[in-house]
């Protein structure tokens, strides 16, 4: 800091004294202690004279008489405690008579000047106006905790419009432009803790691009309550947003008479701004009660030309007068809470019903409303009068195919129906999962062909739509195509235990996807093969493969408490030929660890997929986690088939062993063909479960031989802290060694910006009869011993070529009330991701984007089926793991034809750094999107700058507290890479 010195004019008349002659008086001492200080410390002055009969200190550029400072009358001998602002030379002057004496003292005030920040986060092109641009910078503040960056963001044309963000850590998002196109502008000026500025760090200017207008409906009016005895009329606006960043002409249109809007002219809308559309409803006739349904649609024309239309739903209920129907109304779905309305053709199809219960105390006034995208759906019945306590009620769902818009154009068509309590909260209401589908009429029997040259095809492990355990299972699943031109895909059904070859029950479909839209499959095995209570494989073929994207789950929907609650996971899509296999040059067995069993509160069920088209034997062995031989069987595989050996096979599952952590062997023993194999490990009270898949393992390793594999690898995902609706993470984790002698590894946990824990050793002791195991149900809190919450990823050194792990991240559904089991989850391999190490990823591993050493660049991962709204919110969590820098981009596209792009995010990552973006899509898309649906989304993430590799997850977790289901998704390729694709 710039020290100024200003000499103080000690005048003796200012003492105000009568001056007899007298000797000269003497300064022997005038001292300050300590002479340097840091902002907002003192220091001591003190001093001794002699033959003085005053004595005045003067305080450099403080106000005082004509502008000398401020002056304090102080005893001949003493001390005075001073706080200076800034550096400060005091005086002190001592008078006898006319005779006077000074001296001076500088106290002297350090704080070191930062140095100025270098931007680390440059785009390499313009970003899209609209989007959240990443601005990073060097942390010239490291070790100082007070510190503080003050950042100057400028936006619009020649960065005119400027704010200041006050931040701590050396980097911000700013929103860019909405509107023409323009520049963003930062500049940062650190300010050290003491309060000290630094240096200012040079003018970034970043380039904004123009994207196409498009709109969104934010949330729907909703069910207006009109009571008899209120004014006639009432009003409600509906937000539609330009999430383009051009402007665009919406136009409004509506054939209802129940209610008039506004504007009703085509008007503009400013690029990321929100039209607001007046609603005026007339309330219906005295004596009616009901609800009136109507329908909105917003049209507007691309840059392009094409036309496009969004609709919503518009509600008013009339509701009956309730004098007091009190608190403590709760509705829930009796039976499912998803809704298929199917037919084939174009036809509407028939109606289905749906029961809601209270199950509360009190009476509920009921009165329903539909999401944005559900235009074609009405829902009627009995709203005119409450629904009493213990009561339940039937209405009936239709689809009026004629109300479809641009945007509603690919089948089936997905939306949410809430039906609530008008007198209560929204949590006390219920949501359903509606479908209008279009059915493709299957067909059956025949030979399946052989795959043409060069072509290859995916393989679902299991679908499934049918009861059991009390739950009923169904299969849900997306295609997306991320070309220019239509799709052509055809499915094979295998049921269980059938020839995929030749068998008569093997059925055929044959679908359509518009370019750059998404095909939704929604419990797909009824919806596209007409089966239903039964399981088996699904094979996937198209000659155009390479520019689709795949993923499929399977939900379990069960009833708890008089509540419907839904878990699910992810379900393995393979490759074609991809698994383990006796016939090929170097023979491969599958190994699952982790394996569950009733007297631990779970189950765990063994599925096994061929997918090479030949028969093969296996025997499948499961060993204790001591390692010793539990069970075994010997199971054969017919071609393209799927075999599911459940936790009641005494065989495998002897009653009464002792079953918690075990590990599953599946060894090829005969035959040519290949297997695929993973396990679901089911919570009995929640029926939650997890996926777990299979570590293909070349058979030389279990002999002790086989290529180590080095090189740090991570599990992205562990966990051991409170979240929302009174969740509790931990993560458990499992290592398993194959190997005839010790293995050791080495464990570092990298907490979210905190200091990383270890690295510690693990010893895994030598298999014996079969693979041994060691186990930590809470790794955090027992091998790190870790006691406050943390999340993060673990790193993971040592050959894991001779190692199977296994982890699983689980809450309780209820802190309070353990018998209701667990949400469950686990991290597994992208589709068509590798097997050779499943839920640990290294630099190598296909789903991380970025140029490994080993050459080729895998440049964009995509990932479709991503939702985010009142049922679900989601996390996008990012991680390098090369130990080298890199900046990706992060985009949403729309699950309509034409493949609307939403948003899109730059990201900056450090060697070995993992970000975790909560609820990222409402985050990407904008800040007013609270009421959005937004679902059916593809998320691709792109390699921008740098050499490093980068990981993507997200994790989709229910907002329901009575689920707390928790899904843990890896974004990967499912397929090679497709050249006639384009970035996104």
């Amino acid at each position: 800091m710039r020290v100024i010195l200003v000499r103080a004019a000690v005048l003796g008349a200012l003492l105000g004294l009568a001056a007899p002659a007298a000797a000269q008086p003497v300064i022997h001492t005038f001292t300050a202690t300590p002479p340097e200080i840091a902002p907002g410390s003192s220091s001591t002055l003190s001093w001794t004279t002699s033959g003085a009969t005053a004595a005045l200190i003067t305080e450099e550029g403080a106000p005082g008489p004509g502008g000398g400072g401020a002056q304090l009358s102080v005893p001949v001998n003493g001390s005075l405690v001073v706080t200076p602002p800034q550096t400060t030379r005091y005086t002190l002057a001592v008078v006898a008579g006319e005779q006077t004496a000074s001296a001076e003292v500088t106290v002297t005030v350090s704080c070191p000047a930062p140095g100025a920040p270098a931007f680390t986060a440059v785009p390499g092109a313009p970003v899209v106006a609209g989007s959240v641009l990443t601005v990073a910078w060097t942390p010239v503040l490291a070790g100082d905790p007070d510190g503080r960056y003050h950042v100057d963001v400028g936006t619009g044309p020649t960065c005119a419009s400027r704010t200041t963000v006050v931040t701590a850590r050396p980097g911000i998002q700013v929103p860019t432009v909405a509107g023409e196109p323009g520049e963003v502008c930062v500049l940062v000026r650190p300010f050290s803790g003491l309060g000290c500025a630094g240096k200012d760090s040079r003018e970034l200017r970043v380039t904004v691009a123009p994207a196409p207008p498009g709109f969104a409906v934010l949330s729907p009016p909703g069910a207006l309550s009109v009571e008899r005895a209120v004014p006639a009329t009432a009003n409600a606006t509906v937000p539609v947003r330009n999430l383009g960043s051009t402007s665009g002409v919406l136009t409004l249109v509506s054939g209802d008479t129940f209610y008039t809007f506004s504007p009703k002219v085509p008007t503009g809308v400013p690029a990321g701004t929100v039209l607001p559309v007046a609603l005026s409803f007339a309330a219906a006739p005295t004596g009616e009660a009901g609800l009136l349904r109507g329908n909105l649609v917003a049209s507007w024309n691309e840059l392009s030309g094409a036309f496009r239309s969004v609709s919503t739903p518009v509600h008013l209920a009339v509701l009956p007068p309730v004098p007091d129907p009190g608190p403590g109304a709760r509705l829930t779905a009796v039976g499912s809470d998803e809704v298929h309305l199917r037919t084939t053709g174009t036809a509407n199809p028939p109606p289905s019903d749906v029961a809601v219960a209270n199950v509360g105390a009190h009476a509920a006034r009921l009165r329903a409303s539909i999401s944005p995208g559900g235009s074609w759906l009405s829902v009627s019945g009995d709203f005119s009068t409450p629904l009493p306590p213990g009561a339940s009620r039937v209405f009936r769902l239709s689809v009026d195919r004629g109300r479809r818009t641009t945007e509603e154009s690919v089948a089936p068509l997905p939306t949410r129906l809430r039906i609530e309590n008008a007198d209560g909260p929204p949590e006390e209401g219920v949501s359903f999962r509606v479908f209008d589908e279009e059915l493709v009429p299957p067909e059956v029997g025949g030979s399946r062909p052989a795959l043409p040259p060069g072509q290859t095809s995916l393989f679902v492990g299991s679908a499934v739509s049918a009861g059991g355990a009390g739950a009923v299972f169904v299969s849900d699943g997306w295609i997306r195509n991320r070309g220019p031109d239509e799709a052509e895909v055809v499915l094979y059904f295998t049921p269980d235990g059938a020839d995929g070859l030749s068998d008569w029950s093997v059925r055929k479909a044959s679908v359509t996807v518009p370019p750059y839209g998404t095909r939704r499959l929604a419990d797909f095995l009824p919806s596209l093969f007409a089966a239903s209570g039964t399981s088996g494989q699904v094979e996937i073929r198209s000659a155009s493969l390479p520019q689709l994207s795949v993923r499929t789950t399977v939900d379990a929907v069960s009833t708890r408490r008089g509540t419907t609650a839904r878990y699910g996971a992810e379900i393995p899509v393979v490759l074609a030929g991809q698994g383990a296999s006796r016939a090929r040059t170097s023979p491969s067995r599958v190994v699952l660890p982790g394996v569950r069993s009733a007297a631990a509160g779970f189950r765990t069920n063994l599925i096994l997929a061929e997918t090479s088209g030949e028969a093969v034997t296996l025997d499948v062995r499961l060993h204790g986690s001591g390692g010793a031989l539990v069970g075994r069987k010997t199971v054969p595989l017919k071609a393209y088939s799927k075999t599911q050996v459940n936790s009641t096979d005494p065989a495998l599952f002897p009653p009464g062993a002792e079953i918690d952590f075990a590990t599953l062997v599946v060894v090829p023993v005969d035959g040519n063909g290949t297997v695929s194999a993973f396990a679901t490990v089911l919570d009995n009270a929640s029926q939650s479960y997890a996926t777990r898949v299979g570590q293909v393992v070349a058979e030389e390793v279990f002999g002790g031989g086989g290529k180590p594999a080095t090189g740090p690898a991570f599990l992205p995902a562990v966990a051991r802290a409170a979240a929302a609706n009174r969740s509790f993470y931990t993560t458990s984790f499992v290592a398993v060694n194959l190997a005839p002698t010790e293995t050791v590894l080495t464990l570092t946990f990298f907490p979210d910006g905190g200091t990383s824990l270890g690295p510690k050793q693990l010893r895994l002791p030598a298999a014996g009869e079969g693979p041994r195991a060691v186990v930590f149900p809470d790794l955090l809190g027992e091998f790190f011993d870790v006691s406050q919450p943390a999340a993060g990823m673990l790193r993971v050194d040592g050959d894991r070529s001779r190692v199977a792990v296994a982890s699983e991240t689980s809450t309780p559904v209820d802190l309070d009330d353990p018998s209701l089991g667990r949400s469950i989850a686990a991290v597994n391999p992208a589709p068509g991701g590798s097997h050779s190490h499943p839920g640990l990823f290294d630099a190598e591993a296909p789903e991380a984007v970025g140029t490994p050493e080993s050459g080729a660049a895998t440049r964009v991962v995509w990932h479709p089926g991503v939702e985010e709204g009142a049922a679900f919110r989601t996390n996008l969590i990012l991680a390098e793991l090369s130990g080298r820098p890199a900046t990706v981009v992060v985009a949403l596209t729309g699950r309509a034809s034409g493949g609307a792009l939403l948003a899109t995010k730059q990201v900056e990552l450090a060697a070995f750094q993992r970000r975790q973006l909560d609820k990222f899509v409402r985050g990407m898309v904008g800040g007013d999107t609270q009421g959005l649906e937004l679902a059916d989304l593809e998320l691709s993430i792109r390699a921008e700058s740098g050499e490093g590799r980068v990981l993507a997850m997200i994790t989709r977790i229910d907002n329901d507290p009575a689920s707390k289901r928790a899904d843990i998704l890896t974004l990967g390729p499912a397929i090679p890479p497709c050249g006639a694709c384009p970035d996104p």
